[in-house]
């Protein structure tokens, strides 16, 4: 059944799957919150970013402590669009990616990997994560900001291009240096929380090299480094920059579409809400901090102000401070990061 009413649909539902964009998982979860029966299996595919915030705002802790809350950490498949609403090309499988599952207390989590499982197919395989908190610093998606800003700060962004420049194989070495820098940073976000809270389970962060061989293992034509995967990646060979066309004297030409996922998606709902932990912590990350800005300015939004994020669109973001969190001990606990869901170990180690 298809259908806009969540009336129509979503009652007696016991697995429930929000395959949509991030800033849109607000609105739906409001959407079906009367509808949802305890116990639900419900998450994202992929969570990006705050995920389990979001939803522990919108339906309530005592209602996703009683339910089975994962999220993907990205999706399976790198896809385009052939028909909208009937068909994709799928351009890539990945080898494996992580799930983060959270069930309720004494709920093996085993079982819900086995219904993700089935769902997606047996490729790629789909491992247990450490938790939320690991999948929100991990996720993937700081790729398409950074490799944006690389590509275009020098440029003039007035200038039409005759053709949709390629993404993934237009990275340069600085390029992919800076992904490198910028997933440095977040590592090192990664340690402060552990010598804090030693018992904290990170154990499923990766930095952006290993993230790449990862998904993308038998894919790779060079692994030398981030820049030499990403040019030779069979995954993603051919998939272009976001464009929008524009009518010149010389016809049809291109400029940027800065309106696109890679912006108003991955930034509100991935690297801003990365940032927002990091200052929590106390983590200076001046990359990430670069990537940032150079983007709220082409998108005309505005998150990071004088180093702090106190932007007038924060608002609109995943970010900790979002949700009323201003100190490290206290976002870490009411988000039950700190007991790190241990089965998750046990699952990793018989993996």
């Amino acid at each position: 059944m298809i259908s806009s009413d969540p009336a129509a649909v979503v009652p007696g539902s016991d697995v429930v799957i929000l395959a949509l964009p991030s800033f849109t998982h607000g609105d739906y979860l409001d959407k079906i919150k009367p509808h949802l029966k305890p116990g639900v299996i419900i998450g994202s595919m992929p969570g990006q970013s705050g995920f389990d915030l979001c939803a522990r705002s919108i339906l309530g802790s005592d209602f996703v402590d009683a339910s089975s809350l994962f999220a993907l950490e990205t999706l399976p498949w790198a896809c385009r669009i052939v028909k909208y609403g009937q068909s994709v090309q799928v351009l890539g499988t990945k080898t494996e990616i992580g799930a983060v599952i959270a069930p309720p207390k004494g709920q093996s989590l085993e079982d819900v990997l086995s219904i993700l499982q089935k769902l997606v197919g047996p490729k790629p395989v789909i491992k247990a994560s450490s938790n939320f908190l690991a999948v929100t610093l991990m996720n993937p998606n700081t790729v398409h900001p950074t490799i944006s800003y690389g590509f275009y700060r020098d440029k003039d962004l007035t200038k039409p291009f005759d053709e949709a420049p390629v993404f993934y194989q237009g990275v340069d070495e600085r390029t992919g240096e800076m992904l490198s820098q910028v997933s440095d940073e977040v590592m090192q976000v990664r340690d402060v929380l552990l010598k804090r809270y030693p018992s904290l389970d990170l154990s499923s962060m990766l930095h952006i090299r290993d993230v790449l061989l990862r998904y993308y293992s038998d894919k790779l034509g060079d692994k030398t480094n981030v820049y030499t995967m990403l040019k030779t990646s069979a995954a993603h060979r051919g998939l272009v920059h976001p464009m929008r066309e524009v009518d010149t004297p010389q016809g049809k030409k291109y400029l940027p579409d800065f309106k696109y996922r890679y912006f108003t998606e991955d930034l509100p709902c991935g690297m801003v809400v990365i940032r927002g932990i990091a200052e929590l912590a106390g983590v200076a990350t001046p990359t990430l901090d670069e990537v940032i800005t150079w983007c709220q300015t082409v998108m005309g939004s505005e998150f990071l102000v004088n180093g702090k994020l106190c932007g007038k669109d924060l608002h609109l973001t995943r970010c900790p401070q979002v949700y009323g969190f201003t100190d490290l001990d206290t976002f870490l606990k009411e988000n039950h990061y700190v007991e790190a869901y241990s089965e998750s170990n046990i699952l990793q180690a018989a993996q």
